[in-house]
């Protein structure tokens, strides 16, 4: 918009407007109308000429902002390019005078206009004239359309009013960006805005005129920026801390206490997000975008590149709260097993003292010997079907103890006989010998085992010389498992025989049954019978800590070690550490790319990630001497390393972290006023706003990176998470925890 001089009965008067014609009728608005003569009213004074002008160039501001924009952009490029690339142009090129000076807009029309009437020249048809955006919309026509329906907009007539006008006409030209507040009008209005008047007024009447209205009000947005601090972090963590409270907070911040003293320091959001269950992952987006800015990307490196040596140290003293380890994993293998033969063991006998008394008085009772040898005759049948006689030794066995003592055969009687006596000499019989008849001796049958005490003791001499008893051991033959089965075929019939005639023997078989199902089976079947069965630790650690244990598994672990502990504490504890450690040991190993920064969050994971799991750990370390203890301590420690998984990896939730990225490379609105015209009135070259914005990016994602590992944060961090965003009050805080964070990180690099 150009400046009209006026001079009226002495006085000189100062209007700027789009024309001549505009100016003229400017001026007769202001003296009330008429000819040329004598203005019809005094001028106004300061106070009423500034108040004045406040409405009229607010509008004319926002008028240039929007529909006289395209002119306004067309104006500054061209500004731009005449007193930059323009000098030189004109120094170099041919066409230029030869000297380093501007040309001014009205000359790169005049060429364009000479250009067109010498190509229509050219092709013999007349070309239309050039006409850009900004020809039709401009501040000036924009102004004039309005103008036509209100009337000529007041213009200032004191120095004072002038500098008024031109702060309103920024503010105005701000609005677009933002709403009308204090701040937004200081920022947006009377910093650029007065020293756009004041640099225009002290270069009034140059070529440098225009442009030093322009710089100076961009210097100013630039300077309030760096006065009111980057407002891009601010808003980030508003944002990323809403609805936060004060017990979350005091839960992260014991979290974070907690692994700093194991030497595994965590982010503010890695620990809000594992006291939450994930629920701040706005807050994690937030360090993943901090992570990978160019700004904090370093500061960042360095505080998780520490990261996997710091989980090894911390892991190694967390396997001390289970055991303290030394024992080779042979010798645990064999330490569990003969502690679990000793715990089935001492059931066993257990069970036998149970059911001793019924046995006792069933020891007289007395089978008759015609039944037993309905048995002997059974066992006979499966002898005959086993024509190896391989299969049936528990039949054999049996069969032959039924036999007390063995019959003896029939013996014939023996007839009375002569025998006649011959005399060798004559050969003549002399007389006869007589052999008394002998009685003959009946056949006794075999004597057999009747009375149930003796019977019983064959029973189990049978059993446990032939079965496998309560469990089939690992890798039996399919031999073995026939010869099993018919051993107990053999051993049945006996068994109900000594039930039928002795109430006893049956009362203390159905004792001996009740406490197998109760106690030994289950024992025999489940951990404690498994880890009997194997020497092997590895083996063991999955039997007590499965990674997929069914549902009540804890319960079994936690007896099975209270168990072991029993008969040998220190194997108990030697297994679970060895279960532990070398799940630790696998997990955290360095990847193709390097140290494993979520080795920690992996390990957790595979020791315990899910509910049973962990209920199944706890209930093992638990169940060792000053269980709860360790457990504390080791249970603590898998929330460090479950939170040090708390980040998002590379590469994800994108469209969050442009979000983030974009909000991180804003300022306040002074800032974003240097990134586009001050006022609103056009685009600073893109180059220039690219690197303002970067600056910005870099600046608010170090001061993140400052506060997220930084435990000193708490307070303030928890007042804003219930602070409104965008509220005067969260901009303070915001501000405070920037200053106090780098106030820190400056101590700590001093200390260094």
């Amino acid at each position: 918009m150009a400046r009209f001089e006026v001079s009226h009965n002495g006085a000189t008067y100062q209007i700027d407007a789009p024309d001549e014609r505009a100016a003229f009728a400017a001026f007769q608005s202001m003296i009330g109308g008429g000819s040329e003569g004598a203005p019809k009213k005094e001028a106004p004074g300061v106070v009423e000429d500034v108040a004045k002008t406040i409405v009229p160039g607010m509008a004319r501001g926002l008028l240039s902002a929007t529909v006289g924009l395209p002119g306004v952009a067309e104006d500054i490029g061209t500004l731009a390019y005449d007193q930059t690339l323009g000098r030189l142009a004109n120094r170099f090129l041919p066409g230029g005078d030869g000297t380093f000076s501007a040309r001014g807009k009205d000359f790169y029309k005049q060429r364009i206009e000479q250009n067109r009437q010498q190509a229509s020249k050219e092709i013999g048809v007349p070309l239309p004239a050039v006409n850009t955006p900004g020809d039709y919309f401009n501040p000036a026509n924009a102004i004039k359309a309005a103008e036509g329906v209100t009337g000529p907009f007041y213009q200032p007539q004191t120095t004072a009013g002038k500098f008024a006008n031109t702060a309103a006409e920024f503010a105005g030209g701000a609005l677009p960006m933002g709403p009308l507040t204090l701040k937004n009008v200081v920022t947006s209005g009377a910093v650029p805005g007065l020293a756009s008047e004041a640099a225009g007024q002290a270069t009034e009447g140059t070529a440098l005129e225009p442009w030093a209205r322009f710089g100076a009000a961009l210097g100013a947005g630039v300077a309030g920026s760096v006065a009111t601090g980057s407002q891009g972090g601010q808003r980030v963590l508003q944002n990323a801390m809403q609805g936060v409270d004060d017990a979350t907070m005091n839960a992260a911040r014991q979290l974070l206490d907690d692994a700093t003293r194991m030497g595994v320091p965590l982010t503010w959001s890695e620990a809000l997000n594992q006291v939450t269950g994930g629920g701040a992952r706005r807050l994690a987006g937030v360090q993943r975008a901090v992570e990978e800015s160019a700004g904090a990307a370093d500061q960042m490196g360095r505080f998780m590149a520490q990261r996997p040596g710091q989980i090894q140290a911390a892991g190694n003293q967390a396997m001390v709260m289970i055991g303290p380890g030394g024992t080779p994993p042979t010798q645990t293998g064999i330490a569990v097993s003969k502690a679990s033969e000793s715990i089935l063991a001492d059931a066993r006998k257990a069970r036998t003292s149970a059911v001793d008394p019924y046995y006792s008085g069933a020891a007289n009772d007395i089978v008759p010997a015609p039944v037993v040898r309905e048995l002997m005759d059974e066992l006979d049948k499966i002898i005959a079907a086993d024509p190896t006689g391989k299969l049936t030794g528990a039949a054999q066995q049996i069969k032959r103890q039924l036999i007390e003592k063995h019959g003896t055969p029939e013996i014939p009687a023996q007839p009375a006989t002569r025998t006649p006596v011959i005399d060798p000499a004559s050969g003549r019989t002399i007389r006869y010998d007589m052999t008394p008849s002998v009685p003959g001796v009946p056949a006794t049958p075999d004597i057999l085992v009747t009375n149930v005490g003796q019977l019983n003791e064959i029973y189990k001499a049978a059993r446990d010389n032939n079965t496998f008893g309560g469990m089939r051991p690992i890798g039996a033959t399919a031999t073995e498992v026939q010869a099993d089965r018919l051993a107990r075929q053999a051993l049945q019939p006996l068994d109900e025989t000594m039930q039928s005639f002795s109430p006893s023997y049956s009362q203390g078989k159905a004792a001996y049954g009740k406490i197998s199902d109760k106690f030994i089976t289950p024992m025999e079947e489940g951990q404690i019978g498994k880890l009997s069965q194997t020497t092997d630790p590895g083996r063991q650690a999955g039997i007590l800590l499965p990674s997929k244990p069914v549902a009540g598994a804890a319960a079994e672990t936690e007896k099975t070690i209270q168990a072991l502990v029993k008969k040998d504490p220190k194997a108990a504890q030697d297994i679970i550490r060895s279960h532990a450690e070398t799940l630790f040991n696998e997990t955290i190993q360095a990847n193709m790319g390097g140290a494993n920064q979520f080795g920690g969050a992996k390990f957790a994971a595979f020791i315990a990630g899910n509910p049973e799991q962990r209920r199944a750990l706890q209930a093992a370390v638990e169940a060792l001497p000053a269980g709860q203890a360790r457990w504390q301590g080791f249970n603590r420690f898998l929330d460090v390393m479950e939170a040090t998984g708390k980040r998002l990896p590379a590469n994800s939730a994108t469209a969050e972290k442009t979000e983030i990225a974009r909000t991180l490379s804003r300022g306040g609105l002074a800032s974003e006023l240097a990134q586009s015209s001050t006022g609103g009135f056009t685009k600073v070259p893109s180059i220039l706003r690219e690197r303002y914005q970067d600056y910005l990016a870099g600046k608010n994602s170090a001061e993140l990176a400052r506060i997220m590992t930084d435990p000193a944060s708490v307070k303030l961090l928890a007042r804003l998470a219930k602070t409104p965003v965008d509220s005067p009050v969260a901009r303070n805080l915001a501000i405070s925890l920037i200053q106090s964070s780098e106030k820190r990180s400056n101590q700590i690099e001093r200390q260094r």
